[in-house]
């Protein structure tokens, strides 16, 4: 019987130690997965692009160009519509013309501003204008007109040049709905409906046309 007891009792002992030496738990935080949303794939297609409808302009002066734009904004159209210029390059950057008294002080500013090779206009609507740069695009041209404008050319402004121009307007997510109003209230751009290019027109960044101040 004590042989039993002295058993019983070494064992305790023995489990008594090993409790007490056991390491304890460690409580350190846990560390949380990191968020990656750049590793997320999106399940189903990518949205597509809306689709070009395309419109011919079959006559755009400056003024016509200036309603256009107005146009554009009520349609709220005026950051997505690509203008075109069939005839190339056909766009500029110029001073609206000036009263004749005031063509030596034009041509003195201008060249102050590193502009010499300004042309003046001698003939024509733009009589009395002067040319400040030939541009590929609408947005290099108006690019040309921000910068003028920054530096205190407050007066010039862009647009296709006085030549007669044709012009594709490309209008992504538009319908014949957007052309009827179009026709209904710029009846004399003459446009209707065309065939979009096969290579997209690229999108130079969106002007704004707003009436030029005096100079």
């Amino acid at each position: 019987m004590r042989t039993w007891i002295g058993v019983l009792l070494a064992f305790n002992f023995a489990l008594g130690v090993a409790v007490l030496t056991r390491p304890a738990a460690s409580h350190a935080p846990t560390t949380l997965p990191q968020w990656h949303p750049e590793r997320v794939t999106l399940l189903g297609p990518a949205p597509d692009r809306l689709p070009d409808f395309c419109v011919r302009v079959g006559r755009l002066t400056l003024d016509d160009y200036a309603r256009l734009r107005v146009w554009l904004g009520e349609q709220h159209l005026e950051h997505a519509a690509t203008l075109h210029l069939l005839r190339t390059p056909g766009w500029w950057t110029y001073l609206p013309p000036v009263p004749v008294a005031d063509l030596a002080t034009a041509t003195r500013v201008l060249a102050e501003r590193g502009l010499p090779e300004a042309v003046q206009i001698r003939k024509g609507p733009m009589t009395r204008a002067f040319a400040l740069g030939i541009h590929a695009s609408e947005g290099q041209a108006c690019a040309q007109r921000d910068a003028l404008r920054a530096s205190g050319l407050a007066a010039v402004a862009c647009g296709p040049r006085p030549l007669p121009n044709q012009a594709l307007l490309s209008l992504p997510g538009a319908d014949e709905a957007v052309l009827e109003d179009l026709q209904a209230q710029l009846p004399e751009i003459r446009a209707s409906l065309a065939e979009c290019p096969a290579e997209p027109v690229v999108r130079a960044a969106r002007p704004t046309v707003s009436p030029p101040p005096s100079l």
